[in-house]
């Protein structure tokens, strides 16, 4: 229980961009693994962990962190962490691997949260594989097919939040395929109003 309150508190403080409290949080998890060992639980603070690490400079040391988090799911058949997991490890840190290798895992990521019922991971997911896309070197027609299908369905869940901002992406991407757009970076168009938003 102490652990889901933890996980439950890094969630709402990752979301609200309060990142020195949700890695205080996360180490505690950690700690909390180390002391009384592995719950499923544990697999998402150790993938959490991980992201810290290497955004933070230890590329490395998070990385084994990241194999650590794999293994373990493995180990425990914690299919129902693959969601958190996969978003945090493939779309949300430093990668060695070339990007264009996580898609898949994305992929993975968003329909096990469908799967499980996780309406927000799920729509965080997708909005994640878009940014990845966008980001990290998909075609821009790819981009575009995935955005939108992924925004029809935020937008039948009533997810405002993930719509909008997955439509940040899709504008972005209209904006470099219009050869008449004299400025990508104005986000004003056929998908969104950037001074609306």
């Amino acid at each position: 229980f102490a652990m889901k309150m933890l996980a439950l508190l890094s969630r709402l403080s990752y979301v609200r961009r309060e990142m020195k409290l949700m890695a205080v949080i996360v180490c505690r998890m950690v700690q909390l693994t180390v002391e009384h060992g592995v719950c499923n639980i544990s697999i998402i603070s150790i993938g959490h962990f991980s992201y810290i690490l290497a955004n933070s400079g230890n590329l490395a040391v998070g990385h084994k962190y990241k194999h650590l988090a794999l293994s373990l799911i493995d180990q425990s058949n914690a299919k129902e962490v693959i969601p958190l997991v996969y978003t945090q490890l493939y779309a949300q840190k430093i990668p060695i691997d070339p990007v264009q290798a996580n898609f898949p895992q994305l992929e993975v990521a968003y329909r096990m949260a469908q799967e499980y019922g996780d309406v927000q991971v799920y729509c965080i997911a997708m909005n994640r594989e878009v940014a990845v896309r966008f980001f990290f070197g998909d075609s821009l027609q790819s981009i575009e097919t995935t955005a939108r299908s992924h925004i029809q369905e935020m937008n039948n869940m009533h997810e405002k939040l993930f719509s909008i901002c997955t439509k940040l992406f899709l504008q972005a991407t209209m904006n470099l395929v219009d050869p008449s757009c004299n400025d990508p970076s104005t986000l004003t168009g056929e998908i969104t109003d950037q001074t609306a938003l």
